[in-house]
């Protein structure tokens, strides 16, 4: 398992340095909930418990990290499936390694990025005294693969692929965190970031902040430099 989550690291950053500490630390400042890797198994539970299992060059049975949970008010609430989860970790961790994949947008097929790293940020805005959130995104990597027929020995076409993987994530992104907002779950810390620019509202909001959070309005921007 440790050895799982070292791989996760690629493609999760400091999501898998989950501890104790860490999990009762996040529960007692109660400002971003909480997310945990879930193991999941594949194959018959069976005949993974035969040692002949793990002698097998392909095994029938095996341990797999595939997303993370996500807990409100310290009990489970709902699971992140992997696709979700590695779009989730590109919003809340510096990506240092991992592949990318996104949708040719005017015809069938996709486009595979490798070497791909994040940098996300959260900004605490006003209007007219309600506060709102910009999520800003950059991201870059190197084109790995792509199997939509498109020319890609030009400039002009590299840069419509990244119009488009740009156009992809965002949307991707924008439905990640209505479904977050539907479940009144912060996970990306929000709250967090109102607490440390604004703590006077923070203090206002907090005993009521999954609430509150499942209204305001979240911008995001996303920026690829491929």
């Amino acid at each position: 398992m440790e050895e799982m989550l070292k791989r996760k690291r690629e493609s999760w950053g400091n999501l898998t340095d989950i501890t104790s500490n860490k999990i009762k630390e996040m529960l007692n400042q109660d400002r971003t909930e909480l997310t945990i890797p879930y193991i999941t198994i594949k194959g018959p539970f069976s005949k993974g418990t035969i040692k002949d299992n793990i002698e097998k060059a392909t095994p029938d049975t095996m341990l797999a990290i595939e997303g993370l949970a996500v807990f409100q008010n310290q009990r489970l609430s709902y699971w992140l499936s992997s696709k979700d989860s590695n779009l989730y970790a590109l919003t809340k961790s510096k990506i240092h390694d991992t592949t990318l994949v996104t949708k040719c947008q005017k015809q069938s097929g996709y486009v595979t990025w490798k070497d791909v790293r994040s940098k996300p940020v959260i900004h605490l805005q006003d209007k007219e005294g309600v506060p709102s959130f910009l999520l800003q995104l950059q991201i870059t990597g190197k084109l790995s693969d792509v199997s939509c027929n498109l020319d890609t020995s030009t400039t002009k076409a590299i840069a419509t692929l990244e119009h488009d993987a740009e156009q992809d994530l965002q949307k991707q992104i924008n439905q990640l965190l209505v479904k977050t907002q539907n479940k009144k779950t912060d996970i990306n810390g929000f709250g967090e970031v109102m607490y440390r620019k604004q703590p006077d509202r923070w203090n206002r909001v907090k005993n009521n902040w999954n609430s509150v959070y499942s209204t305001v309005q979240i911008q995001t921007n996303v920026r690829l430099d491929f």
